[in-house]
């Protein structure tokens, strides 16, 4: 039985990646598309409100992103991004909302299938708000820079998926009252994008 499975997973793994083997290079030009968090790890919380510090390690995080942009040089993009987000502790909860600017650089050394196979790393940035049930950091400014390495895979000559792994660092501040909140969320990241 078990053999059976690995053999038939195997078969759809090289008919998939044979299908996509002649892929062509993606021509320059701009894209659109949505990407959502599957799985969050090593995730912290810290508030420091009237002097005092407050962690926490239990957050759960929820998160949706869209984004337009263009890529260049057959494997570089940059792009506009919307975030929406939930992060959640045991005694607080935090919906965020973040405008930013993601650059992505096409590691073409690494690239398979004639560029069917995209490696990548990105740096963002990120400015937004955020609402807290906490009554001190209600509604607050939030920054986020973001780092990620991920794959893009070519599925048509108009669509190809996201694998990535990215790394969230969010501070949260209030400008009146100088309490803020800091937090880190890395995520397993998966999207799809349409190619104009």
């Amino acid at each position: 039985m078990r053999q059976t499975l690995l053999l038939k997973t195997s078969v759809f793994a090289i008919l998939f990646i044979s299908i996509n083997a002649t892929a062509s290079p993606r021509d320059d030009g701009f894209y659109t598309g949505v990407n959502a968090g599957l799985l969050s790890f090593e995730k912290k919380y810290e508030e420091r409100i009237k002097g005092k510090t407050t962690a926490y390690s239990d957050i759960s995080n929820q998160g949706l992103s869209v984004n337009i942009g263009y890529q260049h040089a057959k494997s570089n993009r940059i792009e506009f991004y919307f975030r929406g987000d939930n992060l959640e502790t045991k005694k607080r909860n935090l919906d965020i909302a973040m405008l930013g600017v993601n650059y992505e650089m096409g590691l073409s050394a690494l690239a398979a299938y004639n560029g069917a196979i995209m490696p990548y790393l990105s740096v963002g940035y990120g400015r937004g708000v955020a609402v807290t049930d906490n009554d001190i950091l209600d509604t607050s400014d939030a920054n986020e820079l973001v780092l990620s390495a991920g794959v893009h895979y070519q599925l048509s000559d108009s669509f190809d998926s996201t694998f990535a792994l990215e790394r969230r660092e969010i501070r949260i501040e209030d400008d009146e009252t100088n309490d803020s909140a800091d937090a880190t969320v890395n995520t397993l990241r998966v999207g799809i994008t349409y190619h104009f």
